[in-house]
């Protein structure tokens, strides 16, 4: 099923038989809203510009059942902390997918996952703690898995800025060991 504009849920989202594509539109999940059943062959599409977008309505968990058509590879956000998640129709999370490294990531870097996860807050989210849990399938793995790490590129001063754990920062994707 392709999705042809922006649809919201509040209710259950249960895919069973295929996979819902939503190409350039954005899929909003209310504060209520559940997803069931996703599986290899049954999740959402979200590899172009549309989001995969959750209202969090506190703390809490939420499993976004992403993939890319063949390969089903949510992310999972849990807030921990955030006195500024209200359910307001800005205070979601979106989640959309590439399937290759991030291109601004540097090229000498052979070690990594051939997916990025793009994971960006609304406007109304600030103030907050979370921990992110991605799923990727052995395939997709370039080069030696126990030298892969994660790392976030933010938007911070008008400059991006790459973090690996422990928020350590560090400059243009440069090929980090560990």
């Amino acid at each position: 099923v392709t999705l042809n504009d922006a649809r919201t849920i509040n209710g259950v989202l249960t895919l069973t038989s295929g996979d819902l594509i939503i190409g350039a539109n954005n899929l909003t999940l209310g504060s209520a809203a559940t997803v069931s059943s996703a599986s290899a062959g049954s999740h959402i599409n979200a590899t172009s510009t549309g989001e995969v977008r959750k209202i969090y309505g506190g703390n809490g968990s939420f499993q976004f059942p992403v993939g890319d058509g063949t390969n089903y590879t949510p992310a999972t956000l849990n807030f921990t902390a955030g006195s500024s998640i209200t359910g307001a129709s800005d205070d979601y999370v979106g989640v959309r997918l590439k399937t290759s490294k991030v291109t601004e990531m540097n090229s000498g870097n052979t070690n990594f996952i051939k997916r990025s996860w793009f994971i960006e807050p609304g406007a109304g989210l600030s103030g907050y703690t979370y921990t992110v849990n991605l799923e990727y399938v052995q395939g997709e793995v370039e080069g030696t898995e126990d030298d892969i790490m994660p790392v976030k590129r933010s938007f911070v001063s008008d400059k991006f800025v790459w973090y690996y754990p422990g928020n350590t920062s560090f400059a243009d994707g440069t090929q980090l060991s560990g």
